[in-house]
């Protein structure tokens, strides 16, 4: 099961409601699978630099992070980025949007299998899992 943004638009994005309003402290995107063939590196790359945000019921916005670090060795693996958020910001959805390009030709979209959402207060020991999001495109 995956989900893909449509790829004519710019700055492709998934918006998410976790149904309910909370302290998010932790994101993880997997990324989807993707056949070993001549695209693999641009399939791995996809995530590169994509942003994490959380958002409130009045449309307030913390930042989670931007997924910078990806691999660019061809795996048969899905790929796992952990988006830490600091100060545990409080929202109920979860937005992932890229802006990466390849090339002048290439444009971005946001590919994912899974989405996982961790709440937590500061100073907790572990992170509590709230939801575990598996996509697919309508």
């Amino acid at each position: 099961t995956i989900y893909n943004s449509a790829r004519n638009i710019t700055h492709p994005w998934l918006k998410v409601d976790i149904g309910r309003t909370t302290r998010i402290s932790l994101i993880v995107i997997v990324n989807r699978f993707h056949d070993l063939d001549a695209t693999t590196i641009y399939a791995l790359q996809r995530m590169k630099n994509t942003q994490v945000d959380v958002y409130d019921d009045s449309g307030m916005v913390c930042s989670c992070g931007t997924i910078t670090n990806v691999s660019n060795i061809a795996t048969l693996e899905a790929q796992t980025y952990q988006v830490p958020c600091s100060g545990h910001p409080i929202g109920r959805y979860v937005r992932i949007s890229t802006s990466y390009i390849e090339s002048i030709t290439t444009m971005p979209y946001v590919a994912v299998t899974e989405i996982f959402v961790y709440q937590g207060m500061p100073g907790e020991q572990e992170d509590a899992l709230l939801m575990h999001i598996t996509l697919k495109k309508k």
